[in-house]
């Protein structure tokens, strides 16, 4: 794109969703300076003399925003690991590990710095050749994640707005213990808290149960005591900052919503009273269901063990989602992407997948957008208004009726990024596989 079209182009002939509102024909959006200046009726702009591009039988939206990525994490199976249960075959089975090798496989776990930073940089940005045009990182690697958020903020690449959280604080040994930041203790957790902050961490991650990758942990047992939940949310808050918490089983979920959770990441055990109560708070889901679709639809490709685990949990997540958004919860979309199976730039599959739950095409919509945007704390995005940064997909079709329009890129026609077109600058294959450390 050049510096003219950037500058100033009116989209007219197609349908606007604003990312609140059901989508309306008839309107026109005029984009100028990499921002939106005018959203209107096209009769509005009869007399509009510059550039134009006719959006006829196309949908024009926000962005889309996933909530919950993990930009050092590439797909691949679980970070290399032979995993082996011992006859207890179950969430609190002893399990024993080893590496490949005695090293890491092919989840960027073993590049140098250099490296692992161009991966994460390529990570990002084939989710916005996807149509992601901003994402919440939800635990990084040694807080390199933080040099892409920041050169793409500082206009260095083009890329998707990032905020992250750097390096999940878990207890000693729990789960994502091997990239995240294990504490014990009231004064463990707010010493964790005090050193995300001082590498530059947007919001806060707390990892308050077991989770499934990481083997001899359960999912459904919390994993800190009330005191070092209050005492790490609580640190959070009172230096601004919002705490986003990895919950699957529901003791673990209500302790964290009574100490001030944001928003609770997966949620797989949501129980009536516990909807309830997130609802009286206003705190967010982010249900991540690409998670049970990877363990239906690549079940095979993870160990017996590891499938068994994901498995058993699987319906019970996706009725959780179903429940949480019929009461009338907020959700915020998000997919876990970097998780095994799960890759960049597919994510807005998860939009299929949440309409799959029972969420309506237009909540999914808004969930993907202006909800995942309040949440993230994105200002000026999410919203196709005045004033707002001019971070928009274009789709063939009405995604409102047909939520595969968005959520299939076969269907996409168009990204912008702060007003630049991302294909035409970075083309619209995923990101370049990265090498094994074997294959060096």
């Amino acid at each position: 794109m050049t510096d003219r079209q950037r500058d100033e182009k009116l989209f007219s002939g197609g349908r606007i969703f604003d990312g609140v509102n059901a989508p309306v024909d008839g309107h026109a959006l005029l984009m100028r300076d990499g921002r939106i200046a005018r959203v209107a009726p096209a009769s509005e702009f009869a007399g509009y003399a510059g550039l134009r591009e006719d959006i006829s039988g196309k949908t024009l939206l926000p962005g889309i925003i996933d909530s919950h990525v993990h930009l050092f994490l590439a797909g691949q199976i679980p970070f290399g690991f032979h995993m082996m249960l011992n006859e207890k075959d179950d969430c609190g089975g002893i399990c024993s590990m080893r590496l490949m090798n005695g090293r890491f496989s092919r989840n960027y776990i073993d590049l140098d710095q250099a490296d692992r930073t161009l991966a994460m940089l390529e990570n990002a940005q084939a989710n916005l050749r996807g149509g992601i045009t901003s994402v919440r990182d939800m635990c990084g690697r040694d807080f390199y994640e933080m040099k892409v958020r920041d050169a793409i903020d500082a206009g260095q690449h083009l890329g998707p707005s990032i905020v992250c959280a750097g390096k999940g604080i878990t207890i000693t040994g729990g789960h994502g213990w091997w990239s995240g930041l294990e504490a014990d203790g009231a004064d463990g957790m707010r010493r964790a808290v005090r050193e995300n902050i001082k590498a530059g961490s947007d919001f806060i991650k707390f990892v308050v149960t077991g989770g499934i990758l990481t083997m001899g942990t359960d999912p459904l047992r919390t994993a800190f005591t009330q005191e070092e939940i209050e005492a790490g949310i609580g640190e959070a808050r009172r230096l601004g900052k919002k705490a986003a918490v990895h919950a699957q089983g529901n003791d673990g979920i209500a302790r964290a919503i009574r100490a001030g959770a944001t928003s609770i990441e997966h949620g797989f055990e949501l129980r009536d009273e516990t909807i309830e109560e997130m609802i009286k708070l206003g705190v967010f889901l982010v249900p991540t269901l690409a998670i049970p679709d990877a363990f239906r639809e690549s079940g095979k490709g993870f160990s017996p063990a590891m499938r068994d685990k994901g498995l058993k949990f699987a319906e019970m997540h996706v009725d959780s989602v179903r429940r949480y958004y019929t009461a009338g919860g907020k959700l915020a979309m998000g997919t876990d992407t970097g998780f095994p199976y799960i890759y960049h730039g597919n994510n807005a599959r998860e939009l299929f997948l949440m309409c799959e739950a029972g969420v309506a095409p237009l909540d999914a919509l808004r969930a993907g957008t202006s909800s995942a945007a309040e949440l993230c704390g994105f200002a000026n995005r999410g919203r196709l208004a005045e004033g707002y940064w001019a971070d928009m997909l274009i789709v063939n079709g009405d995604p409102s009726a047909d939520i595969t329009r968005v959520s299939d890129r076969a269907h996409h026609h168009a990204v912008y990024k702060n007003g630049f077109d991302v294909h035409s600058r970075l083309g619209t294959e995923p990101a370049r596989p990265w090498p094994t450390p074997f294959s060096r």
